[in-house]
């Protein structure tokens, strides 16, 4: 899948689902673009879940 071809809003989709796969499981290192915190169930699940940290 393509950004350009599928458009923001479908990539975001996509990334959502990933991102609550890999939170669900063992603890990790994930890096995310910053877009990823455009979606409030991403940012509350990395809040609940996780540890943010900004470069």
């Amino acid at each position: 899948m393509r950004f350009r071809d599928c458009g923001e809003p479908y990539f975001r989709d996509g990334e959502r689902l990933v991102l609550a796969r890999l939170l669900a499981g063992q603890p990790k290192v994930v890096a995310t673009g910053g877009g990823a915190f455009t979606n409030a169930e991403t940012r509350a699940r990395i809040a609940e879940q996780g540890i943010s940290i900004w470069l």
